[in-house]
């Protein structure tokens, strides 16, 4: 291997890895409602921090960010495992408008409905427990498919309180 062959495969794999952002720069919380009525609209807010050096930007697939295209949460009612209902989608590579950007320090949110892809006409004690991962996360330009570095988020789990409707 030549020396210039051997230096572009080392600023290649510097440059990859200073794009690796760890899970720990990034924490998620949950909100929703402790209270709701059955049948009504059970809004959750996601928040995604960035607590690292610079900024990122996050693959908003399979996340709140896009909306509801795959379960990343799951709902028990009362200790039942229920089915998830909503879209799925398959995809191809990632175009720039799937990424979200999060300077450092900063946050950045999305509310969706639980009760659009989750039955949540049953009264009962509901527990929502994220299980996002993020597909890809990087402080530099969007990565091809092959070259995606997922991030688990470890989101703690929020409960609700169904009450019969009036």
């Amino acid at each position: 291997m030549s020396p210039a062959a051997r230096n572009l495969i080392v600023a290649s794999a510097i440059a990859s890895a200073s794009q690796v952002v760890s899970a720990a720069e990034l924490v998620c919380k949950l909100s929703a409602p402790a209270r709701v009525e059955a049948g009504q609209p059970v809004p959750m807010r996601f928040t995604l921090t960035n607590r690292g050096q610079g900024a990122v930007r996050v693959l908003n697939w399979a996340t709140p960010f896009e909306g509801w295209f795959g379960p990343y949460v799951q709902v028990m009612r009362n200790g039942s495992l229920l089915r998830y209902t909503g879209p799925m989608v398959k995809r191809g590579d990632p175009g720039p408008d799937d990424h979200v950007a999060i300077a450092a320090g900063r946050s950045r949110h999305a509310t969706v409905d639980l009760a659009q892809p989750f039955d949540f006409t049953a009264p009962g004690r509901y527990r929502v427990t994220p299980r996002i991962t993020l597909f890809d996360v990087s402080t530099g330009p969007p990565r091809q498919r092959d070259a995606m570095v997922p991030v688990k988020l470890d989101c703690p789990a929020l409960e609700i309180q169904v009450l019969p409707a009036r």
